[in-house]
């Protein structure tokens, strides 16, 4: 069997296997077309596998038979185009007494191959321990993947349960007061209440989107959730926050996001206000479509260090900023590291002094900023801001010295080169300009009007992005023309904005398979400042000394055990720290110890194909093992000690059942 393309195996290879579940499972009876329409196939031997080739099974849909001399059997099965949206075939057997089944794909030789995206790709999963919280001597803890919760000991130092919650554990939030601790299911759309004491499930509080992000405050929990687009269940467009009564589990409000959250907090002072921290927009550099988010968030890199050249070639700097000077360190020879010496260059006659400004009034984001600020070089030139002066140094880099200074005027936000042409770009937040210096001749060459308050810029090619915060918008220009090509508005203010290029290939192995295609892609990410509401009426304000980055989740607390405090910290890598002993908590949190696999759920990608047992779930047609889980070796593909780790398995009854393979590729 095969799908147009060679999307679908070529015959099924079915395995019985003793030993390994020995309860009688009772399965569905198929329905009767079914058996009328399929020959029934003949069960494995326990010490041989069987062969169940395509064309002996009931086709779902309409399929073409083709004949060819490689092919099983000397023929294959493709769906037809206009039906292969439900394309399935059906493989009716009988069992005589409780058997296992472990059933895998026999490919046709260049058929696709492509395993299911498990959510929340294309957001990368996390194994855990991922976040943390305190309730009473024990701590808990988020394993996302294998949808559990474990629970510490403080006190011994041990792990003393764990609960089975299932789906995606996104957070957690304990309710010391009433001794419970709520837990975010993202993929199951539901927050679970669990016993602190007990360790079991209390209650459920069903939403309507993806809870991400916890807030508990006063007796009410603030559900941060990621929407999805209409019509996709794994691209994520927006978000929105419930409101939550934490006794009686009812949603008592839900306030719409223009963007996923990828944090909820309660913030009490100078006043009491629900902050919630976005996503970074992404974009496609070039059609400047938005595409779903890849990652909570990005590294902001400002351009306040520079490399000149690279390290080990003579004559390389390294250029960074202290104060109201530039520091230069060099690397004089290809044999050694970074130069200690540190030589310090003065540039307060570019910058000035800061007693020589006045503070702009709030809540403007222009403050007092003598600089050096941000740089960056083109040739054997450096340019630096000095914001608040509206001046622009030079400074030659082989000779360590300022040679220039060109008066822009205003306020400098920004400054990026573009090194092919000699150009540099400066953000005058002031004039709501952009301004282009000549390199060569360090002298202003040209100015392009844009919206209010630009204030930072992204070079890619021959496109500038700029943002514009008070206008709230992205500004796309032609450098070559010098005009602007198309502006983008958002609903919040816009503040940063940075090209986020592909990791050396050298990282791939080391990768999810399936976030390969997403991270190999250039984009052009925005970040947008957090959103604020009054903590009464929960109306919008304006955010309240809230910082641009979001908190990040509860990864480290503090446990008081007989008047002695110890610190418990996570960070995704399968154990807990205590102090300074680790305690191995991968029994909870490493889904590969799991005995079976997961059946996919919703927000999850299926592969090529999905095998599922007499109507019952869909499952992937492999787990993607690639080490054994018991003594970390490395697995061939497609071995048989492969497929034993692999392949799926089905617990079946006395009696008939079907074996249904269903396609799903593009």
């Amino acid at each position: 069997m095969t799908a147009r393309h060679s999307l679908m195996p070529g015959r099924i290879l079915a395995k019985l296997v003793f030993g390994l579940v020995w309860t009688t499972a009772l399965g569905l009876v198929a329905p009767r077309n079914v058996w009328a329409q399929t020959k029934v196939l003949p069960m494995p031997d326990p010490t041989r596998r069987a062969v169940w080739e395509a064309e002996a099974a009931r086709r779902v849909g309409e399929w073409e038979r083709v004949e060819h001399p490689w092919a099983s059997g000397k023929a294959y099965l493709k769906p037809v185009e206009s039906d292969r949206v439900d394309a399935a075939l059906e493989f009716a057997f009988q069992a005589e007494r409780p058997t296992t089944l472990q059933v895998w794909p026999l490919w046709w030789r260049h058929g696709e191959r492509k395993s299911a995206s498990l959510f929340p790709h294309p957001l990368p999963a996390r194994w855990g321990p991922h976040v943390l919280d305190v309730c009473g001597p024990y701590v808990f803890f988020t394993a996302p993947q294998t949808g559990k919760v474990g629970v510490l000991d403080a006190a011994s130092e041990r792990l003393v349960a764990s609960i089975e919650v299932g789906g995606y554990l996104s957070d957690l939030a304990a309710h010391r007061d009433a001794g419970r601790v709520f837990v975010a299911d993202a993929q199951g759309k539901r927050v679970v209440a669990l016993h602190a004491k007990k360790f079991t499930k209390v209650s459920e509080i069903r939403l309507s989107a993806r809870p991400w992000s916890l807030a508990l405050h006063q007796g009410k929990l603030y559900v941060g959730c990621l929407v999805n687009a209409p019509g996709d269940n794994t691209a994520v467009k927006s978000g929105l926050v419930a409101v939550v009564d934490a006794a009686s589990g009812k949603v008592t409000r839900e306030i719409p996001l223009d963007a996923p959250p990828t944090q909820v907090a309660v913030l009490e002072k100078p006043a009491p206000q629900l902050v919630a921290w976005p996503m970074p927009k992404a974009f496609d550099h070039v059609t400047l479509d938005e595409l779903s988010p890849i990652e909570e968030g990005y590294p902001r890199t400002r351009r306040t260090r520079v490399q000149y050249l690279a390290a080990g070639r003579p004559g390389a700097k390294d250029i960074g900023i202290k104060g109201q000077a530039l520091t230069v360190r060099t690397w004089d020879h290809p044999m050694q590291a970074w130069g200690k010496e540190i030589k310090t260059l003065d540039m307060q006659s570019v910058t000035g002094t800061a007693e020589s400004f006045t503070q702009p009034s709030a809540p403007s984001p222009l403050r007092i900023n003598t600089g050096p600020d941000v740089m960056d070089y083109a040739g054997t030139k450096l340019f630096f801001t000095a914001p608040s002066a509206g001046k622009v140094g030079v400074v030659d880099i082989p000779k360590d010295e300022l040679v220039g200074m060109v008066d822009v005027g205003g306020y400098l936000a920004d400054l990026v080169a573009d090194r092919r042409t000699n150009k540099v770009y400066v953000a005058d937040a002031k004039g709501n300009r952009v301004v282009v210096l000549d390199g060569a001749k360090d002298a202003v060459a040209a100015e392009i009007r844009v919206s209010e308050l630009p204030w930072a810029l992204a070079l890619e090619g021959n496109m500038l992005f700029v943002v514009c915060r008070q206008a709230g918008s992205l500004v796309a220009i032609d450098v070559t023309t010098q005009r602007i090509v198309r502006e983008m508005k958002f609903s919040a203010e816009p503040f940063f904005v940075q090209m986020i290029l592909p990791p050396k290939p050298d990282w791939w192995p080391l990768l999810p398979h399936d976030r390969i295609p997403d991270i190999s892609k250039p984009r052009l990410a925005v970040w947008v400042a957090p959103v604020a509401f009054d903590l009464a009426s929960l109306d919008r304000v304006a955010p309240s000394n809230v910082p641009d980055k979001a908190p990040g989740r509860r990864q480290q607390v503090a446990c008081d055990i007989e008047g002695k405090s110890k610190t418990v910290s996570a960070a995704d890598a399968l154990c807990l720290r205590v102090d300074k002993n680790s305690v191995d908590v991968s029994a909870v949190a490493d889904p590969q110890l799991a005995a079976s696999a997961r059946p996919l759920a919703s927000g999850d990608a299926p592969g090529t194909i999905t095998l599922s047992l007499d109507g019952g779930p869909e499952f992937d047609w492999r787990r993607d093992l690639w080490m054994t889980p018991d003594q970390n070796l490395f697995l061939v593909n497609e071995s048989d000690e492969f497929w034993r780790w692999n392949a799926p398995t089905f617990s079946v009854g006395p009696g008939q059942h079907v074996l249904k393979v269903k396609a799903h590729s593009p």
